[in-house]
């Protein structure tokens, strides 16, 4: 780089980058004092710089994506997990299916199982309003008690010594026969 130069009476001007003599015809129109040559680097400099900054900037916003994506693909994990864990009764009860009639090894005689068979076809009954007086105990022939307790029916065998229980009755409430054990 040199210096422009101007000689005193003469009035040949300088580049100030390369030094070349400027002519009218070969500067540039934005800087009288560049060559056209010099103009020219310059502003390929400029814009190789501003491209430089602007692909830093692109980088560094598809990185913050990035993670910000990162970040909502987690929330969004957790939540599932979340719910998971919140509907983990029900998807074990859809899972399973329903639980069994007898709970544990519950031994009992077959006249107990066809009395337990008759409070089903009582419950049955119930269910759909209707009558279960009509039903007798298997063993015995006698009709079945029918009580009631407030809203709630009671259907039970009136000889469950019979049938070596405590007692077998189904509830209008339940829809389920029990039967206790002495």
């Amino acid at each position: 780089m040199l210096p422009r130069e101007v000689r005193v009476g003469d009035e040949t001007e300088r580049c100030r980058l390369c030094g070349r003599e400027l002519g009218t015809a070969g500067t540039a129109e934005s800087d009288r004092s560049l060559c056209l040559e010099c103009a020219i680097e310059t502003a390929e400099a400029t814009l190789s710089a501003r491209k430089r900054t602007s692909e830093a900037a692109v980088s560094e916003r598809r990185s913050v994506r990035g993670i910000l994506r990162l970040v909502l693909l987690f929330a969004l994990t957790i939540g599932a997990i979340g719910v998971i864990v919140a509907q983990s009764d029900d998807l074990v009860d859809a899972v399973t299916g329903p639980e069994p009639i007898r709970a544990g090894a519950v031994e009992t005689n077959s006249s107990a199982d066809e009395c337990i068979d008759t409070l089903w076809s009582a419950a049955a009954a119930l269910q759909s309003g209707g009558d279960a007086s009509g039903y007798r105990c298997p063993a015995t022939g006698t009709a079945l008690d029918i009580s009631t307790e407030g809203t709630v029916t009671v259907v039970a065998c009136p000889n469950p010594s019979e049938h070596s229980a405590e007692s077998l009755s189904v509830r209008s409430d339940r829809l389920v026969p029990e039967v206790k054990l002495p």
